[in-house]
């Protein structure tokens, strides 16, 4: 049995009843009262319950079915969706740090760690001559327990002796920082789509009809502007939302996890 929704729609306020209603929607998803998967309550009742036209309803719902909140399966009805992360504002954070900041408990598997030889793209992106020793870190990055993203961090050996000794379950950053004094001040971020591969998918946990996904490549410089990282994530696409502000005479892209 759907429950309803405490608050009341008020028909004399500036504020549209659409908007009321959607907020009244997001409060609920928000404070757990409807969970990822749930369904809502049908278009009818929710006409009913706060005495408002369809258009209204569906007004509040498309609504947060843009934000990524719910989404419709045709003949079944419409549903509560995982939680969104988004990227933004614009700041340089560590995956630990910008999962913790959206609500989640951040988590690594380590997938792979070993010394290889720079190829030309990672001696290129690494500044760096081609056959440097470089560090290769893959891991499988969780919030709350689920898969967010691989990521493959390449780092020049000769700055971080005995980095493959240390604990890279952590915050990479948190290891660079406390173990070699490097602090990752400035980055450089490309963001397009991919189609995953087979395993891809399947280490993300997504499902194989749906295999879309987001590459992200990171350049990171330490405060002398020293480049410490190349870094390539692949990324959920059914997790991650990158989200723009735009604005006339300066400013920047906010960039956000769905």
């Amino acid at each position: 049995m759907n429950p309803r929704l405490d608050g009341r729609l008020d028909e004399g306020s500036s504020v549209p009843l659409y908007h009321q209603l959607r907020d009244l929607i997001r409060e609920a998803i928000v404070d757990g009262l409807w969970k990822p998967g749930d369904r809502l309550p049908t278009e009818d009742v929710l006409c009913q319950q706060y005495d408002v036209s369809k258009t209204t309803v569906r007004q509040a719902l498309n609504s947060l079915v843009i934000e990524g909140r719910l989404a419709r399966k045709r003949g079944k009805g419409t549903f509560v969706t995982e939680p969104v992360i988004d990227k933004g504002p614009i700041q340089l954070t560590s995956f630990s740090e910008e999962v913790r900041r959206l609500g989640f408990s951040p988590s690594s598997r380590l997938l792979k760690a070993e010394e290889i030889e720079a190829s030309p793209r990672i001696a290129e992106a690494l500044c760096i001559e081609p056959g440097d020793a470089v560090f290769m870190v893959e891991r499988l990055r969780l919030g709350d327990g689920e898969p967010m993203a691989v990521q493959t961090a390449y780092l020049p050996a000769s700055l971080f002796p005995g980095l493959l000794d240390q604990d890279l379950s952590t915050s990479l950053y948190g290891v660079l920082k406390a173990v070699y004094g490097v602090s990752v001040e400035s980055a450089t971020e490309v963001y397009y789509p991919v189609l995953l591969t087979a395993s891809q998918a399947e280490e993300l946990g997504m499902p194989s009809d749906k295999p879309l996904g987001l590459q992200a490549e990171r350049r990171s410089d330490d405060e002398n502007e020293r480049r410490v990282e190349f870094a390539c994530s692949i990324l959920r696409g059914d997790r991650y939302r990158i989200s723009i502000r735009l604005a006339r005479g300066g400013g920047g892209p906010l960039v956000g996890m769905r």
